[in-house]
């Protein structure tokens, strides 16, 4: 097997002589995993192109030696879906970083896939325009990345999720094929539209190595407030009439006390304002103007004070604004720290937020786990994780995959999926039947084997 790939690459060294390879163990142990893990993954080379025509060179000659090829962002995926599970080429593309095109005429991006997600969020502000989606993760993880797992985050309840910005791809096919799809055009009707095939497809179907992004006018105005509540139920009502009478926060974030208390366990220097109610919300909303802003807050304020006793905190000033968003940044980082954990991000209608937070507590009851749930409540995205409170390793690698099938089988009854933002990857590909028919997932096969006839592109990914 590995004289395949010794072959393969000196083909690829031959055509790309400038393209960085790296054999170093120091970039095994880095790129041979992603944050859903530790666990890693196999490696044969990590390969770093810099252009379209390198990707393409990559791909034609691993199809002729048939070598799996694993493309990969930044890694701060939570599926797994850039771990390698055969012996693989890694194709990192954080080289190719630039951002091309900011069009203000047209309000477009065209970008690089190793762009960071939270620098085009700051260039295209610059020149008064927003790109609305935001992973937690903006500062690190890529917009390839995110075009590959249909990020969501942040601002989905009002703006929507990373599918709805993408106007166009420039991609490589495996066998080394360059495609373009879509374009610099609001809408189009001509064939099967590829852009929303490839977004979300995870690297399975086609190497992503340009992306034309739609872009907003930026709201400059911005209000961030804290709403506690006496319970999850009066929250999750809240949400439901706040969206129901038409106030459409852009971020309208979870915490219930144990996320919360998570973080205050951890960091002994931060502080919370509320201290023995059940959930708190976080909410941001923002305006064009001032008078907008107060006419939206104002309304926010009559539907949130109907729901809790607790009287609602506006951040009075940027620093303020940082001091209730610092608890919210730091669940997961609390959570892996605490304890090791396997996560889902199951995603329900919004009316059942309670009840998927009561079903993550059923599960984690019935195996012996802890469950700490928080996120997105406005559009009813809510990450889950099971922590390992006191079984041995044998018995915690035993019990994931039944807690995960346990919890999934209730969103399911719920009328959700088995996950919202992150991905399938290869940690939730099992468990794909609970959530589309088999007719669905043989078409989805179909797909991949027009894509991928050799199936080389990120092999074992998606597909149970």
């Amino acid at each position: 097997m590995t004289e395949a790939f010794t072959a393969c690459l000196e083909k690829i060294r031959v055509d790309a002589p400038s393209m960085v390879v790296d054999h170093s163990a120091k970039a095994f142990e880095i790129y041979s995993r992603d944050e859903s893990t530790s666990s890693q993954g196999f490696i044969y080379a990590v390969l770093f192109p810099t252009t379209v025509e390198e990707v393409s060179i990559i791909l034609r000659h691993a199809q002729e030696h048939r070598i799996p090829v694993v493309p990969r962002g930044a890694g701060s995926g939570l599926s797994g879906a850039c771990v390698p599970e055969v012996l693989s080429f890694i194709v990192s593309l954080e080289k190719m970083n630039r951002i091309l095109e900011i069009d203000t005429q047209n309000h477009q991006a065209v970008v690089e896939p190793g762009v960071i997600t939270g620098y085009l969020r700051h260039e295209a502000e610059l020149k008064g325009l927003f790109y609305p989606p935001i992973p937690s993760s903006l500062d690190y993880c890529t917009l390839g990345g995110n075009v590959a797992t249909n990020a969501g985050g942040l601002c989905a309840v009002k703006y929507g999720v990373t599918r709805k910005y993408v106007l166009g791809l420039e991609a490589v096919l495996p066998g080394g094929d360059i495609i373009r799809t879509g374009g610099k055009f609001v809408k189009h009707t001509s064939g099967y539209d590829f852009t929303q095939l490839l977004t979300g497809s995870e690297g399975t179907l086609a190497i992503i190595t340009k992306i034309t992004f739609s872009l907003l006018p930026f709201p400059s105005e911005r209000a961030t407030i804290l709403v506690a509540f006496e319970s999850l139920r009066n929250a999750g009502q809240c949400i439901a009439e706040l969206l129901s009478k038409g106030i459409v926060p852009p971020t309208l974030e979870l915490m219930p006390r144990e996320a919360i208390d998570c973080v205050l366990n951890i960091n002994r220097d931060l502080s919370f304002p509320f201290s023995q109610e059940s959930a708190t919300l976080l909410i941001e909303m923002d305006a064009f103007t001032p008078t907008s802003l107060q006419g939206e807050v104002e309304k926010l304020y009559e539907i949130v004070t109907t729901h809790t006793n607790i009287e609602p905190l506006l951040a009075a000033s940027s620093s303020q604004r940082d001091e209730f968003w610092s608890v919210r940044k730091k669940i997961r980082e609390a959570i892996a720290r605490e304890a090791n954990f396997v996560e889902a991000d199951a995603v329900v209608p919004r009316k059942s937020l309670p009840a998927l937070i009561e079903a993550a507590q059923l599960s984690a009851q019935e195996f012996g786990l802890k469950a700490v749930s928080y996120g997105h409540a406005g559009d009813g995205n809510l990450h889950t994780y099971f922590q390992n409170t006191n079984h041995d390793e044998a018995g915690w690698q035993d019990l994931q995959p039944k807690v995960l099938k346990h919890f999934f089988d209730q969103v399911v009854k719920l009328e959700g999926t088995i996950s919202g933002e992150h991905g399938i990857g290869s940690l939730k590909k099992t468990y794909l039947p609970l959530a589309i028919s088999e007719r669905q997932i043989d078409l989805m096969r179909q797909v991949k084997k027009a894509f991928d006839p050799y199936g080389i592109l990120n092999p074992g990914k998606v597909l149970p």
